[in-house]
């Protein structure tokens, strides 16, 4: 037996302290170890991609959906359908000869309001609204025009990374008319879709008129830029910017935001139309309220519009930003069908090769010109194009422009004939048919005379007359500017009388083709 105070008693004492010192220590290491393993944790959390779409977390994203290289992100094309509701992706380009190809350097996203596309390497995004809806104000322009473009500018191109387009977060943003922000700290990716943003102002801003029923879809966009359309209980439309502060007063009967130039369509009272612009400064009219229906036709053209009131019909003509009238307000119609002219990989079908403007008065087409500010083909055709028909099959052999000649087929009394940009006539008005056939990407233009037929291209090269190649000018430009006239100059001369092929000459040029 061990007796206290004894030099046993103080061993085993010693020992035990000993003994409840490590325990402690062991302890103190554990919980050290498991704080450690927290943090740890908590690092590897926050370190994973988080996606967050309208304040939820979004689950199963597929790790090449987005390359993240520093602060910039990139977003695969084809998986924005599977984070996005109501999206759809297709290979090829919306509109144009590619839609109906599996063509991989395109694409297209498309919801029920809109689509963009994206082409590999370019800077450029093209949308077009398929459907506004709501109370959209009707903004004028001719019935057979059905789609209207708009390109927006990014600061880098689309690219092909392993096979699958790519687009930066600018791109991602425009195409998409989504707000997001990439935060590098905590390695997440938020994105609010526009619903959720017009849902937001309309709790926010009571008098905002961008949800429900009488929603207008391009209005809606403009709250991507902080502008807020507002109504009063008596009707009267105005804009607001998200704080809330007045920029256009609630006087109008309606308005439209043009997305592409940031602008806004007003409509009085009176039903006249105009354009005002929002600056830093406050909002200012840049044109007028003086027609009956207004336009964008591109960055700095509108089609405008007036109602002939002793024959009840609209007559149109196209005015520039600065107010000035380009051509007159006198026409019945102003360009093409672009479901026609869009396998050409048209831009615009209001303006042909960047300069030549269809105009239609008394049934009657001609062109106008936009470097010449002058009519440079009276009204003398009865058709532009030759229409074999308006189904898929049949719409593609349509002979209506052959590009590489800047051409345009025209129709007089049932006979054909093809004129150039510049509105030099190439072939006379003596062909049956023009039409064109497309074989593995490749398109040939033909025509037919006295039952034969004619490859067209050949036979102009035949006859002397070259493929004509123009820079661009400048929409709206003055007849003083000496570059576009040395241009216009250069490109007659290629394409003179010398070199027109009129109807002796074809007869002639055809008869020995037949005879060789």
């Amino acid at each position: 037996m061990d007796i206290p105070g004894t030099d046993n008693t103080k061993k085993k004492d010693k020992k035990m302290l000993n003994v409840v010192k490590a325990i402690i220590i062991i302890v103190v290491v554990l919980l050290v170890l498991i704080g450690g393993l927290l943090v740890y944790m908590s690092q590897l959390k926050t370190a994973e991609f988080k996606l967050k779409v309208d304040n939820k977390l979004v689950s199963s994203i597929s790790e090449d959906t987005f390359i993240i290289e520093g602060n910039n992100v990139k977003v695969k094309l084809s998986s924005i359908e599977r984070f996005l509701a109501g999206y759809s992706f297709r290979n090829g380009q919306y509109g144009r000869s590619s839609q109906y190809s599996e063509d991989r350097t395109s694409c297209y996203i498309q919801n029920d309001n809109e689509v963009a596309s994206f082409v590999q390497n370019s800077k450029k995004i093209e949308k077009v609204v398929l459907n506004e809806g709501g109370a959209s104000l009707s903004v004028g322009g001719n019935s057979n025009n059905k789609i209207n473009y708009e390109e927006y500018e990014i600061a880098d191109p689309v690219e092909m990374i392993n096979d699958n387009l790519y687009v930066s977060l600018e791109g991602f943003c425009t195409g998409c008319n989504v707000q997001a922000r990439y935060d590098a700290k905590t390695n997440t990716l938020t994105v609010l879709t526009l619903p959720y943003v017009a849902n937001y102002y309309t709790n926010e801003i009571q008098e905002a008129d961008v949800m429900g029923e009488n929603a207008v879809f391009s209005n809606q966009k403009a709250l991507l830029y902080g502008w807020v359309v507002v109504k009063d209980d008596k009707g009267n439309v105005g804009v607001n910017d998200t704080k809330n502060q007045m920029v256009i007063g609630k006087k109008y009967k309606a308005v439209k935001f043009i997305e592409s130039t940031k602008e806004f369509i007003v409509q009085t009272p009176e039903d006249k139309m105009g354009i005002m612009v929002i600056s830093n400064q406050g909002s200012k009219i840049v044109i007028t309220p003086a027609y009956d229906g207004i336009l964008q036709i591109n960055d700095s053209l509108y089609l405008v519009s007036n109602i002939d009131k002793d024959n009840n019909i609209q007559k149109y003509g196209i005015i520039n930003k600065n107010n000035k009238k380009i051509v007159d307000v006198d026409f019945d119609e102003i360009g093409l069908d672009m479901n026609q002219i869009s396998k050409y990989d048209v831009q615009n079908a209001y303006i042909l090769y960047d300069d030549c403007i269809p105009v239609k008065k008394d049934n009657l087409w001609g062109f106008f010109s936009l470097s010449k500010a002058d009519l440079i083909v009276e009204p003398t055709y009865d058709e532009i194009g030759c229409i074999i028909g308006t189904s898929t099959a049949s719409a593609a052999s349509n002979g209506i422009l052959v590009p590489d000649y800047e051409g345009i087929v025209v129709k007089k009394d049932e006979k054909y004939g093809l004129i150039n940009s510049s509105g030099k006539v190439l072939i006379n008005m003596v062909a049956t048919k023009f039409y064109e056939n497309t074989i593995n990407g490749k398109t040939e233009y033909f025509f037919t005379y006295n039952d034969q037929e004619y490859n067209l291209v050949e036979f102009l090269i035949e006859n002397g007359i070259q493929p004509v190649r123009k820079e661009k000018p400048v929409e709206g430009t003055e007849n003083n500017n000496e570059n576009t006239e040395a241009e216009n100059t250069a490109a007659e001369s290629n394409t003179g009388t010398e070199n027109t092929i009129e109807t002796t000459d074809v007869n002639t040029s055809v008869e020995n083709t037949a005879e060789n």
